[in-house]
């Protein structure tokens, strides 16, 4: 009886742990509300047919997805839980996982969301503003559907191409999809009809740098520009 009354009183508290845990997940923030997205090269995009609000939207959307993915794989892999098979990741080499040091679940879904998911919603936002605002490919002045801020010096004058080169240009900070945003920005271009190794197509900072000689540091006093 005194077994059967431990055994209970196991279950009670495992019960009770549970409980908690799902507490504490309903409890937790959702990351959409907390990611803070602040991008300079997002305001040199026209506000016209929501050019901004969509860069914001597909790069918040890739970033909350990889880190739900991230989350859960190290749910998994938590002590005490099943192992789970995952899928095959021969796409990925060795090189790279040692670069990044991220979790290969996380990458085979990186991966894929950008070359299914991603790549169907960028599609479609892009023939949205190559229709609402065509650009002229032969100006050499810039279009005042373009703000004009500090440190502005580029022509831009074709809203759907600098949001392809934009977007992607981001995209590409993460190695872990290197040849997912290369197809998916070729595929982009031929559809605003740019060819793909034209000059227009290549990315160029939209914001003027300037760099200030011998800044010296206050903490060590390291000087250089």
């Amino acid at each position: 009886r005194k077994r059967v009354l431990e055994d209970e009183d196991s279950e009670e508290e495992e019960d009770v742990e549970v409980a908690g845990e799902e507490e504490e997940e309903e409890g937790e923030p959702n990351v959409e509300d907390l990611l803070e997205n602040s991008w300079n090269i997002a305001q040199f995009l026209p506000q016209a047919a929501s050019c901004q609000s969509y860069f914001l939207m597909i790069v918040s959307a890739y970033i909350v997805a990889v880190y739900h993915s991230m989350k859960e794989e190290l749910r998994r892999n938590a002590p005490g839980t099943t192992p789970v098979k995952r899928k095959s990741i021969s796409q990925v080499s060795q090189e790279v996982l040692g670069e990044t040091g991220a979790m290969p679940g996380m990458i085979t879904f990186s991966q894929d969301y950008v070359a299914n998911e991603l790549t169907q919603s960028f599609f479609t936002i892009t023939q949205k503003i190559q229709k609402k605002m065509a650009g002229s490919r032969n100006a050499t002045e810039p279009s005042d559907m373009f703000p004009v801020l500090p440190g502005s010096y580029l022509p831009l004058n074709n809203p759907a191409l600098e949001f392809v080169k934009y977007v992607c240009k981001v995209l590409s900070l993460d190695a872990n999809i290197t040849n997912q945003v290369n197809k998916l920005r070729r595929d982009l271009l031929r559809l605003i009809e740019v060819g793909e190794f034209s000059e227009a197509a290549q990315f160029r900072d939209p914001c003027r740098s300037y760099v200030l000689p011998e800044v010296i540091c206050r903490n060590c006093n390291f000087c250089r520009d």
